[in-house]
């Protein structure tokens, strides 16, 4: 869990502390959108009408082949759309090795990296 929330942190996406599970949230609101990290892949990735959540996880999976889960699904349509779009699950059940790799390639999202 350390491993996976110091990675996502250290790219930019701030975590929503878990109790259990084998997820955490990230809040990826400063990573969507044509001038944020993701580029050229979030144009690829964006379809018309789609929440911002799967758009992430979409060009996300192209640019850095890391898969995250949309969170909008869990939300009913009565909770704010800057709410159910803003995050996106990650799942930290890995291994040592997949981590290490994860956290590599999400370190490109960082502001330092650029």
């Amino acid at each position: 869990r350390r491993v996976m929330s110091d990675a996502l942190q250290a790219a930019g996406i701030a975590t929503v502390r878990s109790q259990g599970g084998f997820f955490m949230l990230g809040d990826i609101a400063d990573m969507c959108g044509y001038s944020g990290p993701l580029g050229a892949s979030w144009e690829a990735a964006e379809r018309p009408g789609e929440p911002l959540d799967w758009t992430f996880c979409r060009a996300l999976a192209a640019e850095l082949g890391i898969v995250a889960l949309p969170v909008s699904p869990f939300f009913g349509p009565e909770a704010p759309a800057d709410v159910r779009t803003r995050f996106a699950r990650f799942c930290f059940a890995k291994t040592d090795a997949t981590l290490e790799e994860a956290r590599k390639r999400l370190m490109r999202l960082s502001p330092l990296h650029a």
